[in-house]
């Protein structure tokens, strides 16, 4: 055991000193002793440290920021930072156009509400369903390292997402249509800031009408409460019910929501658990469960930031 290591010992000490006379000669060569020859190394070692150390600064002052998730667009599920599947790396950094990454969100809450409030059989059931919908949602790329991805990609997975949203919000609300009134429960705030900013008399809208209505929402005995109402000549919007949690950037509305765009003859009437959230960097909460049960359209339902 003992041989190799000073074999080692040896090795090295022949280096130090090989490397001692390549010093002593390069001294001879500048006509300059081999202590003064060690001292000018040194300070250019140390010189070419620190300089290197401010071109690599001024290197990452020059550069742009890059996008933050959470300015533009919304944050999924998961820290973006591991993410490792190709599904993954699209939703973090698709284009901020498509709704990956609220929708990977969306779905991840309701999984989780659901989670909490189905009986034991009927979770078993749901975790079934998402073992096989996470099987199916690997989307057919060439090559799953690549940095960018097309528009066809994008769409396959916002399809697939959306579909099986669509069905957790079909559950989500069969399970909750009941719960209308706020009973013993109150109101869950997670950013105070998020909860003052809520308060008030803010515009209402249905489909970008700029005709706007109003929405009160209001607080008592530590329950928001949202009431408010848009008509215009081709379009009806009401909305009544009370706020279960209240985050950053979205909160959970639990009541009913009856809305009629120009392209129907009747009001459409929903009732249960929805989501309001602030995407990308508009001034309002839009209401995530956008696909109108009554008819093939999307119903675009705002609530401003601003006073009505």
């Amino acid at each position: 055991m003992q041989k190799p290591q000073k074999k080692e010992i040896g090795s090295a000490a022949q280096k130090k000193h090989r490397l001692s006379n390549e010093i002593v000669q390069m001294a001879k060569t500048l006509g300059l002793n081999p202590k003064q020859f060690s001292q000018i190394s040194l300070r250019i070692k140390i010189f070419m440290s620190k300089f290197f150390k401010i071109i690599i600064m001024m290197l990452l002052l020059s550069s742009p920021a890059p996008a933050k998730l959470g300015e533009g667009s919304f944050p999924p599920s998961f820290n973006c930072i591991k993410a490792y599947t190709p599904e993954e790396k699209l939703i973090c950094f698709s284009n901020e156009e498509w709704r990956l990454g609220i929708l990977d969100f969306l779905i991840h809450e309701k999984y989780t509400f659901l989670m909490k409030r189905l009986d034991k059989d009927k979770i078993q059931d749901l975790q079934m369903e998402q073992r096989d919908w996470l099987k199916k949602r690997d989307i057919p790329l060439d090559d799953q390292y690549r940095k960018k991805w097309s528009s066809d990609d994008e769409a396959y997975l916002q399809a697939y997402l959306e579909k099986w949203h669509q069905e957790l919000t079909d559950k989500v609300i069969e399970l909750t249509k009941n719960d209308l009134e706020s009973g013993n429960n109150k109101t869950e705030i997670f950013d105070k800031n998020a909860a003052k900013k809520i308060l008030g008399q803010k515009k209402l809208s249905l489909q970008l009408d700029e005709n706007f209505g109003s929405v009160t929402i209001a607080i008592k005995d530590d329950v928001y409460t949202i009431k408010g109402e848009q008509t215009t000549k081709d379009t009806y919007l009401f909305i009544k019910g009370w706020i279960s949690c209240i985050k950053t950037r979205y909160f959970i509305f639990i009541g009913e929501i009856t809305s009629k765009g120009s392209y129907s003859d009747k009001p459409c009437v929903r009732k249960g658990r929805f989501t309001f959230a602030i995407t990308k960097n508009r001034s309002f909460w839009r209401l995530q469960e956008m696909s109108n049960p009554c008819n093939q359209y999307i119903d675009y339902v705002d609530i401003y930031f601003d006073n009505f």
